[in-house]
């Protein structure tokens, strides 16, 4: 960035320098033509210097990530209501709306991962290893429509091969759930997903 700063600001001095050399030396020399100042004023060209807008200027800051692994726990330090509150929606609005579905959508994933057909799944531990992370997007304390959270959590999966043995085989699979756009009057998120990866 500062790169593209300095490159703009040696440009911007350059012209000025080259327009200043040149209209001495014009002007020395129209003085000794005879020419006016009007004609002198239409023979100088200036030269268009490209002079990077505010917003482009602000594309190109990155800026770093304040947030960390005590950010969370900085929050439910501070605003242990609002924390929980959060989480217990986002946990029963992502169950309403996807608890029919996790285990046809795990069975996919899990086929997809290991090219096979399977049958028979079940979800053994919604929380295995109580591998569990909530993490606060925002908190909502200016307006309650802007809470969002994501809801980390590893399901140890329990299914048989479809063509295979009838051993019990098991799977561990990553649940990354987002809850956000809460809607006041419903008292519920109305924008849920989930993913599903097997670890």
């Amino acid at each position: 960035m500062q790169a593209n700063q300095s490159n703009v600001i040696i440009t911007v001095v350059l012209a000025t320098l080259i327009l200043l050399i040149g209209g001495y030396a014009g002007v020395n020399s129209v003085n000794n033509n005879g020419l006016t100042a009007d004609e002198v004023a239409s023979a100088v060209v200036i030269p268009t210097v490209n002079v990077p807008t505010a917003e482009e200027i602000a594309a190109e800051i990155k800026v770093p990530t304040l947030r960390n692994d005590n950010f969370d726990d900085l929050l439910e330090g501070i605003y242990p209501d609002e924390v929980e509150e959060i989480e217990d929606q986002c946990q029963d609005d992502l169950w309403d709306e996807f608890g029919d579905d996790v285990e046809d959508d795990v069975k996919d994933v899990i086929e997809a991962d290991i090219g096979e057909d399977i049958e028979d799944v079940s979800i053994v531990n919604f929380n295995y290893d109580n591998d569990y992370d909530l993490t606060i997007l925002n908190l909502g304390l200016d307006d309650d429509e802007d809470r969002a959270a994501e809801i980390f959590s590893v399901l140890k999966v329990r299914y048989h091969e479809s063509f295979g043995d009838n051993d019990w085989h098991f799977a561990k699979v990553e649940s990354t759930s987002t809850c956000n756009d809460y809607d006041e009057n419903d008292n519920e998120f109305d924008n849920l997903k989930v993913e599903y990866i097997v670890a």
